[in-house]
């Protein structure tokens, strides 16, 4: 029974004897349902109106269920205008099977195999009962497998399906003319801001390939991922189209010179905390950048200056030259560091590939020891995720291992080697909820460790870390009890987050670690509840942490900002 509204709502309409999926779509149909729903008391249904409605109510059944391929439905009704009730019982029949498929390929595809072999992603096949959706849902793929092999002119000369409703039998008869199959041709490229041959690096389109729209759509998304455009458009030129080619216009509209921005922001690892940023996105024709990054807090103040030289064919791959200072503040001391490097960034596969060259000159205080040291280190760094989005993940995982070192034979103080690896993940639960799980293994193998600087050395504890501990508060500590870090790092953490409302949801946490001069150091545990804000630039974290293994120290909020994973 289908409950209404309005000055009809004493009269009842049922629909009996179909499954829920049937009865819905039957009573969708129904003309009497309609015209019931739509009454008001200004233009009420008469009964004359009512019995001319129920007459239809047949043909309507028999309409709604056809889609679902049944065409030969038993179909009783019962109508008492004086009892207000209209009951229609209705049985579906045997359901209509597809007894014979059959496409005939026209045109320049009438032997091209991947469409021949098309017929076999088809959802509706010999043998199946008929759907009207699936039949649609073929036409369309067909359609526009054809356009995306360079078929553009692909069309239907005749899609004829036959049903034998007393056979409960279907054929299918599809007649599809390819046209000819297109290539790109000449690519014109206009700019005015970058040299055209450094954006042809870029191209995933190349005359006389076949026209593919895919094809086209990568390169657009490629330009646009350079940073020096606004807005990129690719034009086809099928007004100039011969030769079976079809020229390409590529327009393209720069982005602004240069970019500014300011920030301000709190974190408990850091304190108040302001940056001051600059990029210019193309120092000249061929596309260099230069960025320059001023961040100050409580705890830490770091300058970078980066040079940028696009190189490859992949955004993201460049040569870059670095010149900075990181000075940083512990319970325990500072470290005073300036550093000047290079690298050359590559993204062979699905691996970004960083190799460098970095020389550090670092003074640092910290507990009883004092230091002063020049490093020239070499460096490896491998980077890899598989993300379903890139700021606020449900389902993925990113890896990221580096390894480096230095030796006093090449203008270095102290020999070391290190190693490190990240690894996090998302796990979608139920619904509005996800899993996270992040854990990170380190190692320094080094003959003497008291000569190894402050940025060299593992600590753990903080909102990255450890939550329910002091930022940096975890690894050894000197005779003097002032924590100066190890050799060794391991942490890990489990934390589900929920949704609760809107952009706003709650976290739960399990975080493990700690830092030793010996393989396997002892895990510190900590556990707590967090509040969660869903922004643009990621999540709003607000944690409160719990030391399970330093009770004494109490609860510790936690408050920071976390990008993709």
């Amino acid at each position: 029974m289908l409950p209404l509204a309005g000055p009809a709502a004493d009269f009842d309409v049922e629909v009996e004897g179909l499954s829920s999926a049937l009865r819905k779509n039957v009573e969708a149909r129904l003309s009497i349902l309609g015209a019931l729903k739509a009454e008001t008391k200004d233009n009420p249904l008469s009964d004359r109106r009512l019995r001319a409605l129920n007459r239809s109510a047949e043909k309507d059944i028999r309409s709604a269920l056809q889609p679902y391929g049944y065409y030969d439905p038993s179909i009783k009704v019962a109508f008492d205008p004086e009892a207000r009730t209209a009951v229609y019982t209705v049985a579906a029949g045997p359901r209509t099977i597809v007894r014979a498929f059959d496409i005939t390929l026209l045109g320049a595809g009438e032997d091209f195999a991947p469409l021949q072999t098309l017929q076999d992603r088809f959802t509706l096949k010999v043998g199946d009962p008929l759907r009207h959706k699936r039949y649609e849902a073929d036409k369309s793929l067909l359609t526009q497998a054809a356009f995306e092999m360079g078929f553009l002119d692909a069309r239907f000369t005749e899609s004829v399906m036959r049903v034998y409703a007393d056979e409960q039998q279907a054929d299918i008869d599809w007649h599809f003319d390819t046209g000819p199959r297109w290539d790109f041709g000449f690519i014109t490229i206009e700019e005015a801001a970058v040299d055209a041959d450094v954006i042809a690096r870029y191209l995933r389109i190349f005359p006389g390939d076949p026209f593919s729209p895919q094809a086209v759509l990568e390169t657009q998304f490629a330009l646009n991922d350079l940073g020096y455009f606004d807005k990129v458009e690719i034009v086809p030129e099928r007004e100039a189209q011969s030769d079976g080619q079809i020229p390409l216009r590529i327009i393209t509209t720069p982005r602004k010179g240069a970019l500014y921005s300011t920030g301000i922001g709190y974190g408990t690892d850091t304190g108040a905390r302001m940056s001051l940023g600059a990029e210019w996105r193309r120092l000249n024709r061929r596309g260099h950048k230069l960025r320059t990054d001023l961040r100050l807090s409580e705890v830490q103040n770091r300058f970078i200056a980066e040079y940028r030289i696009p190189l490859g064919n992949k955004q993201g791959e460049q040569l870059s030259f670095t010149a900075g200072s990181l000075n940083e503040k512990f319970d325990t001391g500072d470290t005073l560091k300036y550093e000047l490097g290079v690298s050359l960034d590559r993204t062979p596969g699905d691996w970004q590939r960083r190799v460098y060259l970095n020389f550090e000159h670092e003074e640092s205080d910290l507990g009883e020891q004092q230091q002063s040291s020049d490093l020239l280190i070499p460096g490896l760094s491998l980077n890899r995720s598989s993300l379903d989005d890139a700021i606020h993940p449900q389902r993925g995982w990113s890896l990221f291992a580096d390894v480096h070192g230095a030796h006093t034979a090449a203008l270095s103080t102290t020999t070391f080697l290190q190693t490190s690896v990240q690894l996090r993940g998302a796990l979608p639960l139920w619904e509005g909820a996800r899993l996270l799980l992040r854990s990170e293994l380190g190692a320094s193998f080094n003959d003497d460790f008291n000569e190894l600087p402050a940025s060299q050395r593992f600590f753990a504890g903080g909102d990255q870390s450890v939550r329910g501990y002091g930022y940096r508060t975890i690894g050894p500590r000197d005779d003097s009890g002032e924590v100066v870090g190890g050799e060794y790092l391991t942490t890990a953490s489990a934390e589900i987050n929920q949704t609760v409302w809107g952009n706003w949801g709650a976290a739960v946490f399990y975080d493990v670690g700690g830092v030793d001069n010996d393989p396997g150091p002892r895990l510190l545990q900590g556990v707590g509840l967090g509040m969660r804000y869903r922004a643009p630039i990621g999540y709003v974290q607000l944690d409160v942490g719990y030391p399970i293994d330093r009770p004494d120290d109490g609860l510790r909020l936690h408050i920071g900002v976390r990008v993709g994973l």
